[in-house]
């Protein structure tokens, strides 16, 4: 699918994939029949968010819960740079409600201490035992070196491991 990046399927869904369109900043479902994919908006971050999407992930429990991640960047440095939020889907929309977004964690650029960034991951899944993990690039750019992600005070190059169903926003395990 071009200009599609990330692809998945929600657990207990064998019928759609969903695909993570960055630069349209928005989340499309669609069937594929073997020849052709219509596609349909599910999730429209346009005007929602200051950031770009680089990473969902559906809850494992998504046929009962419909709940989606996604971790989004801004591309110049402001409160939120790096932002998990989640979303609930509504039948009533057939689609995910975009005023559900709650704000699970973020990293604002008083921790990342950088002014502009490049290499941001984004990547995040969850694991067998049901937690979600998210990785964050260097928040470097090619042309300059930066140590950020050796910095234990930073987020920059690390993974982290939050659960959803827990405490609000987010538990640690």
């Amino acid at each position: 699918i071009p200009g599609a990046g990330e692809m998945k399927q929600a657990p207990g869904d064998d019928e759609y994939w969903s695909a993570l369109f960055m630069s349209e900043k928005k989340l499309k479902r669609f069937k594929f029949d073997g020849s052709s994919a219509e596609l349909e908006d599910v999730l429209s971050l346009g005007g929602t968010t200051k950031g770009y999407p680089y990473g969902f992930a559906f809850h494992p429990d998504f046929k009962n819960n419909g709940k989606l991640y996604v971790h989004t960047y801004t591309p110049e440095f402001e409160d939120e740079n790096a932002v998990i939020r989640e979303y609930t889907w509504s039948d009533e929309l057939n689609a995910f409600d975009v005023e559900s977004g709650l704000v699970l964690f973020r990293a604002s650029s008083s921790e990342t201490e950088l002014e502009k960034i490049d290499h941001q991951g984004g990547t995040m899944h969850f694991g067998p035992d049901g937690y979600l993990y998210v990785a964050f690039g260097d928040f470097t750019r090619p042309e300059i070196f930066n140590n950020s992600a050796q910095e234990r005070t930073s987020y920059a190059g690390k993974m982290i491991r939050i659960e959803v169903d827990g405490a609000m926003p987010y538990g640690i395990p």
